[in-house]
C-alpha cells in the first residue's frame, strides 16, 4: 500500500514489507493504492471498475493527469475515477499530480486485461466472478484464471446449470480454469439444488467437457449435496482433464438410489468420438462420502478414463442402501467405485487405467458391501473387512489376454466371465514379496471379473507390478509412454506389454522398436486385433535391421480380423513381422491388417493360414489404401546349412546374377473360404489384398493351395494379387497361384484374374503370375455355362482408363465363360505384356488376348492354348469400335475342331460378327498372326468321329481393308484353305501356306521387313512363340524376341471419354449377336468416420 500524507514541514518515508507509506506534510491530504506491493490490477474486457487509488481529504488544487501508452487497452474516466477494459493485453497507468508539492512523484498501476483466451484469460477475483461463469460474455468455452483466494458466502448451483422458467439445462464446461503456479484456493463452497431440479451431474462444475481443463486449484470445505446420477466435488462428470488439484475437507452426499459418488468426480469417462482421455492426474482428496450405491475416492465410476498419481483419503464412508436394495450391491473403491473396460455406446472398446494411486481408508466398519482399496467392482479383486484398519492399498491391472495373477489364489473364487483388457500386467506375488500383514478374502459367489493383483503393504512399502531387469523381486512399473516416444522391446514379456499398450492407446504415435528377434506363440488365447475403425492404430511397430518378430498360431474372430484391426496415417509403419499358422474369421480379413488407411506395411510375411470372410479377404490386408511393399506370402527364403566356427548355421541363398533372395516353393499354402452364413452381396478376395486402392509394390506370393468359394446370388471379385484394384500394383510375382474350387457358382457374377479380378482403374506394372514346368498348373475352376463368369490371365475385367504394363501370365489354367489370355474384357490399355503357351483357357468365348476389347493392346504377345464351346479367336472374340491392336504377335493353338456338334466357330484373329458392320469394328496393325490348329478329330451329334485333314472351318473375320494394315498371317497346319475374300487385302495382309515359311523367329522376321524396326532377334534357335519383355519378375520367360516399339498405347486411342474420377466402369454394349458381359459394380469400401 502506497500512501501520500501531506503535513506542514517534514517529509518522512517508511518502508515496510509489502508496501510503502509516504508522508508529505501539507493540509492532511492522504493518497494511497488498494494494490499492495507488486500485485497487479486485473480487469476484463468491457468491465468498468473504480481506479484502485484512494484520495482521503483531497485538496481542491491536487489534480492528476495520465502518462500516455495505455489508450489501446483501457478507457480512463478521471472525472468519475473509473477504468474500463478495452482490449486484452498488459498496460500501465502512470498517474502524475499537478500539485507542485508532489513534483517528481508518480503512481503506477500495472494492469492485466483479460478476454477469455488462453493467453489472456478472464480473471476471477471474487465470488461474483465465479457465479458469472457461463453467463453473458463469460462463456463456458472461455479460459479463466483465479488470481485471488476466494471465500464463498452463499450456496451455488453447479457451473453449467441454468434454470429458465423452471426448466433446467446442463451445459458442459469446455474451457480452461487454473489457479496459476501458486494454486489459488476457493473455500466454503456449498453446491446444493432443490431435488425437483436436480441435474444428472453435480459438483463445482456440472460437466467438464472433453476439451475442458481444471488445473492448479484448491477446493477447501466443499459440500455437494443432492439427488444425482453422478456427484463429485470438482465435477459431476469429467470428460476432460482435472490436474494438480486438491480437495481439502470435501463432503459429497448423494441420495440418488443408483448414483455414482466420487471424491473428485462422479463419472470419469472418455467422450465418444474424442481423442482425449478423461484424466484425473496428480490430485489429492481428503473427503467424506455418503452414497446409496457406488462410491470411489477419486471417481464413482471410471469408464475409459485415466486416473494416476493421486493421493486419496476417505475419512468417513457411509454406504446407506435404498429401501429394498441388497447391501451387497453397494460398492466402494479407494480410487473408483466401479472401473469399466468394456463397450461404450458407440460399440468401441476403451480402457480404464489406474496407476500410482494411494488410497487411505479410515473408519471402515464391518459391512457386507464391497469395499476395496482401488476398485469396488468389475475389475476389482476386493475384500470384506472383518475389522478396522488403516492400510495403504495399491492395485495393478493384469491384461486379460496375456496372463492373470492372483494373490492368495487359494482363497479367491474366480468368475468365469470374460475378463476385461487393461494396460499393465503383474507378477504373482507371494506374501513375503508383498510384505502383507493381513489377508482379506474376496466375497464368495460374486460376479466380478478378477483380473488384477493387490498389494496391501504396511507403512510406505509398495510392491510394484512386475520384476525389473534383475528379476529378483526388485519391481518396476509400466506407465503410459509420451506422444512420439520410442518404446524399446527386447523380450517376450515386453512384447506382450506393448501389445496391451497398442490396444489401449492405438491412436498415439508411439514408436515400438524391437531390438531382439522374438517368437511369440499365440495359441493360448484368442487374439484381439489392435486398432478399430474409429480408433485405428497410428503408431510405428518396427524392428531394427535383421530383427524379426514371428507370431505363430493365432486365432482371430472379429469383424475386422487381422493382427491389426485397422491402421491409419502416412507415418504409421508395420514392419518385419512374420505370421505363421494364422486362422482368422470376420467381415474384413487380412493377415497383417484387416484395413489399411494410408499406412505402410513393409517386409512382412504370411505363411500357412486359413481365412474365412464375409466380404473382404487378403493374406496381407482385407482392404488397402496405403502401401504394401517387399512382402512375401506363403513362401520362405531358401536356406543352406554351413559350418561356421564349429557350429552349423543356416544362411539365406541369394541369386548369383541378380543378388536377390531365392525363395522356396513352399507346399505350405493358404486356404481362403467364404463363410456359408455370409449375407453380403459382393465379396472381394485377393492373394495379397481383398480390395486395393493404394500401392502394392514388390510382393511375392506362392501357392495358395485351396480356395473354396460357395454360395449363390452374390458378386465375386477374385485375383491373385487383389479382387479389385483402383490403385497401383508393381513388381508383384505370383508363383503357382491359386487352385480354385468354385463350381457351384451358378447364378452369380464372378470376375477373376491371375493378378486382379477387376482392374477398375490405376495401373499394373512389371507383374507376373508364373510357375515352374514341373509344377501342377495353377487354375481357376469355374463352370463355363454361366454367362456371368469373366476371367483372364492377368485380370478378369480391365476398366476404361486402367493400364497394364510389362506383365506376364504364365502357367495359368482357367475355366469360365468369357476368357482371355490377358483379360476377359479389356476397356483399358495393355502394353508390352505377354501370355505364354503354358496358359490354358477353357470357356464359351475365348480369345488369345481378350474375349472383348474396347481399349488398346500394344507391343504384346499371346501364345495361349485354348478351347471354346462357342467362339474362339487368336486375338479377341469381339474387336469393338475404336479398339486397336498394334505391334502384337499371336501364336495360339486351338485344341478342338470347329465343325463338331457344338457348332463352335474358330477365328485366327477376331470374330466375323462385325463383317456386316465395319463401323463397329476396331483396327489391327503391324501384327504377326500364327495360328496352329493341328489335325484334330471331331464327333458329331450321332457319335460319328471325323479326322480333319483339311481345316476348312478356319475363318478370317476381317473384311474391311481399311482396318487391317501391315499384318502377316501364317497358318501352320497340315493344309489350310483360305477363304477367297482374302484376295481383297492385296499387300496389306501376307498369307502363306504351311510349306512356304519356316515358322521360327528368324524365319518370320526375315519375311517381315515392316517389323524389323520394332522387334529384335535375340537367338536364331529360339522358339518363335516366346517373347521377352523388361520384367524382373518374369525370370521364367526365355528371351527370344524383344520389342523396341516405344509408342504409348494412348497415342491414337480414341476409346471415348476419360474415366470419371470415381473410376466409373464401362459396360460393353450388348447386341443380339453378342453375349451380355456383366458390368462390375465393385463399390468402394465405405469406412466409418473416425
Amino acid at each position: 500500500m502506497k500512501r501520500f500524507l501531506m503535513y506542514i514541514v517534514v517529509a518522512i518515508v517508511l518502508v515496510s514489507a509489502g508496501f510503502s507509506i509516504y508522508y508529505v506534510v501539507r493540509n492532511n491530504e492522504e493518497i494511497y493504492s488498494r494494490i499492495e506491493g507488486d500485485e497487479l490490477f486485473y480487469i476484463n474486457e468491457n468491465e468498468t471498475l473504480e481506479i484502485p487509488i484512494v484520495r482521503d481529504n483531497p485538496a481542491s488544487y491536487t489534480k492528476f493527469i495520465l502518462k500516455s501508452g495505455y489508450e489501446d487497452y483501457l478507457d480512463v474516466d478521471l472525472e468519475n475515477w473509473t477504468v474500463t477494459g478495452k482490449s486484452a493485453g498488459i498496460a500501465t497507468l502512470t498517474f502524475i499530480s499537478t500539485n507542485k508539492r508532489y513534483e517528481g512523484e508518480t503512481f503506477d498501476v500495472h494492469c492485466h486485461i483479460g478476454n477469455g483466451t488462453v493467453s489472456h484469460p478472464y480473471y476471477i477475483r471474487n465470488e461474483q466472478d465465479i457465479l458469472n461463469i457461463g453467463k453473458g460474455q463469460y462463456k463456458l468455452s472461455c479460459s479463466y484464471e483465479v488470481v485471488k483466494d476466494i471465500k464463498m458466502t452463499a450456496s451455488m448451483m453447479p457451473i453449467g446449470v441454468e434454470v429458465t422458467d423452471g426448466v433446467m439445462k446442463v451445459n458442459e464446461f469446455s474451457g480452461t480454469i487454473t489457479g496459476g503456479v501458486h494454486r489459488k484456493k476457493i473455500s466454503n463452497i456449498n453446491v446444493k439444488i432443490d431435488s425437483n431440479l436436480s441435474p444428472k451431474s453435480s459438483g463445482f462444475f456440472a460437466v467438464v467437457g472433453s476439451n475442458g481443463k481444471v488445473e492448479n486449484l484448491v477446493f477447501e470445505n466443499i459440500t455437494v449435496e443432492g439427488y444425482h446420477a453422478y456427484a463429485g466435488t470438482i465435477a459431476g462428470t469429467n470428460f476432460g482433464l482435472i490436474g494438480m488439484c486438491q480437495v481439502k475437507g470435501g463432503k459429497v452426499i448423494n441420495t440418488y438410489p443408483r448414483g455414482f459418488t466420487g471424491g473428485i468426480v462422479g463419472l470419469n469417462e472418455r467422450a465418444s468420438g474424442s481423442d482425449n482421455f478423461a484424466q484425473i492426474n496428480i490430485c489429492e482428496a481428503n473427503i467424506e462420502l455418503n452414497s446409496k450405491w457406488v462410491a470411489g475416492g477419486a471417481a464413482g465410476k471410471n469408464n475409459g478414463g485415466v486416473i494416476y498419481n493421486c493421493l486419496l483419503k476417505t475419512n468417513k464412508l457411509e454406504l446407506s442402501v435404498a429401501d429394498g436394495q441388497d447391501p451387497k450391491y453397494s460398492y466402494y473403491g479407494g480410487v473408483a467405485g466401479i472401473s469399466v473396460c468394456g463397450a461404450s455406446k458407440s460399440g468401441d472398446i476403451y480402457d480404464s487405467y489406474v496407476a500410482n494411486c494411494l488410497a487411505y481408508i479410515d473408519g471402515i466398519q464391518p459391512t457386507t458391501s464391497h469395499v476395496a482399496g482401488v476398485f469396488g467392482a468389475y475389475y476389482g479383486k476386493s475384500a470384506v473387512y472383518e475389522s478396522e484398519g488403516n492400510y495403504k492399498m495399491l492395485m495393478y491391472v493384469a491384461p486379460s489376454n496375456i496372463k492373470t495373477y492372483y494373490l492368495c489364489d487359494d482363497e479367491v473364487e474366480i468368475s468365469d466371465k470374460n475378463p476385461s483388457t487393461a494396460h499393465s500386467y503383474a507378477k504373482r506375488l507371494t506374501n513375503e514379496e508383498a510384505l502383507i500383514k493381513k489377508t482379506y478374502t474376496a466375497p464368495k459367489g460374486s460376479n466380478w471379473n478378477f483380473t488384477n493383483i493387490w498389494s496391501i503393504a504396511p507403512g510406505e512399502s509398495i510392491s510394484l507390478a512386475f520384476d525389473s531387469a534383475d528379476e529378483e523381486n526388485v519391481m518396476a512399473y509400466q506407465t503410459f509412454a509420451s506422444n512420439g516416444q520410442t518404446i524399446t522391446i527386447t523380450t517376450k514379456k515386453e512384447l506382450e506389454t506393448a501389445f496391451d499398450t497398442m490396444r489401449a492407446q492405438p491412436s498415439k504415435n508411439y514408436i515400438y522398436e524391437v531390438t531382439e528377434s522374438i517368437v511369440y506363440d499365440g495359441k493360448a488365447k484368442e487374439w484381439e486385433p489392435i486398432g478399430s475403425q474409429t480408433r485405428p492404430f497410428k503408431g510405428q511397430f518396427k524392428m531394427k535391421d535383421d530383427v524379426t518378430i514371428t507370431i505363430e498360431n493365432i486365432k482371430i474372430n472379429s469383424e475386422f480380423a487381422g493382427l491389426f484391426g485397422c491402421i491409419s496415417g502416412n507415418n504409421t509403419i508395420i514392419k518385419n513381422i512374420i505370421l505363421k499358422g494364422v486362422e482368422a474369421n470376420g467381415t474384413v480379413v487380412g493377415g497383417i491388417a484387416a484395413c489399411n488407411y494410408g499406412a505402410t506395411i513393409e517386409n512382412c510375411q504370411v505363411h500357412s493360414y486359413d481365412f474365412y470372410t464375409n466380404k473382404y479377404l487378403g493374406s496381407i490386408a482385407g482392404y488397402n489404401e496405403g502401401t504394401i511393399k517387399n512382402c512375401i506370402v506363403c513362401s520362405e527364403p531358401k536356406t543352406i546349412e554351413k559350418e561356421v566356427n564349429g557350429e552349423i548355421v543356416k544362411e539365406i541363398v541369394y541369386d548369383e546374377e541378380t543378388g536377390e533372395i531365392v525363395y522356396t516353393m513352399s507346399s505350405n499354402g493358404g486356404g481362403m473360404y467364404i463363410n456359408t452364413t455370409s449375407t453380403e452381396s459382393t465379396i472381394y478376395i485377393g492373394g495379397i489384398v481383398g480390395k486395393n486402392a493404394g500401392i502394392i509394390d514388390k510382393v511375392f506370393l506362392s501357392k495358395i493351395e485351396l480356395l473354396q468359394l460357395a454360395g449363390e446370388n452374390r458378386e465375386l471379385y477374385l485375383g491373385g494379387a487383389t479382387g479389385v484394384n483402383t490403385g497401383k500394383i508393381a513388381d508383384v510375382k505370383i508363383n503357382n497361384g491359386f487352385s480354385v474350387e468354385a463350381n457351384d457358382y451358378t447364378t452369380s457374377n464372378a470376375y477373376f484374374g491371375g493378378l486382379v479380378g477387376y482392374h477398375q482403374s490405376g495401373s499394373i506394372i512389371s507383374s507376373a503370375i508364373t510357375g515352374e514346368a514341373d509344377k501342377v498348373l495353377s487354375g481357376f475352376a469355374f463352370n463355363k455355362t454361366n454367362e456371368n463368369i469373366v476371367g483372364g490371365g492377368l485380370a478378369g475385367y480391365i476398366g476404361k482408363g486402367a493400364k497394364v504394363y510389362y506383365s506376364v501370365a504364365d502357367l495359368v489354367k482357367m475355366t469360365g465363360y468369357s476368357l482371355g489370355g490377358f483379360a476377359g474384357v479389356c476397356d483399358g490399355e495393355i502394353v508390352q505384356s505377354y501370355v505364354s503357351q503354358n496358359c490354358q483357357m477353357d470357356g464359351a468365348y475365348v480369345g488369345g488376348f481378350t474375349a472383348s476389347l474396347r481399349g488398346a493392346i500394344v507391343d504384346c504377345m499371346s501364345a495361349a492354348e485354348f478351347n471354346a464351346s462357342k467362339v474362339e479367336a487368336g486375338m479377341t472374340v469381339y474387336l469393338r469400335k475404336d479398339s486397336r491392336i498394334d505391334h502384337c504377335y499371336i501364336d495360339v493353338s486351338f485344341k478342338q475342331s470347329a465343325n463338331d456338334a457344338s457348332g463352335k466357330e474358330t477365328f485366327a484373329e477376331t470374330s466375323s460378327q462385325f463383317r456386316a458392320r465395319p463401323d463397329r469394328f476396331g483396327s489391327i496393325t503391324n501384327t504377326i498372326i500364327v495360328a496352329d490348329t493341328k489335325t484334330v478329330t471331331s464327333v458329331d451329334k450321332d457319335g460319328k468321329e471325323t479326322v480333319h485333314e483339311e481345316l476348312d472351318f478356319f475363318k478370317w473375320g476381317i473384311k474391311d481393308t481399311t482396318l487391317i494394315t501391315n499384318c502377316y498371317v501364317n497358318i501352320n497346319t497340315v493344309k489350310a484353305k483360305i477363304q477367297t475374300y482374302f484376295a481383297t487385302f492385296a499387300n496389306d495382309v501376307k498369307v502363306a501356306e504351311y510349306t512356304s515359311l519356316n515358322c521360327t523367329a528368324d524365319g518370320l522376321l526375315s519375311k517381315l521387313g515392316f517389323l524389323e524396326s520394332n522387334w529384335n532377334l535375340v537367338s536364331e534357335d529360339s522358339d518363335a512363340s516366346q517373347m521377352a519383355i523388361p520384367l524382373k519378375a518374369a525370370e521364367v520367360v526365355k528371351v527370344n524376341i524383344v520389342s523396341k516399339h516405344n509408342k504409348k498405347a494412348t497415342d491414337n486411342n480414341s476409346s471415348g471419354e476419360q474415366e470419371k474420377e470415381n473410376g466409373g466402369e464401362t459396360t460393353p454394349p450388348s447386341t443380339p449377336e453378342i453375349p451380355v458381359i456383366p458390368q462390375p459394380s465393385a463399390s468402394g469400401y465405405k469406412r466409418r468416420a473416425a
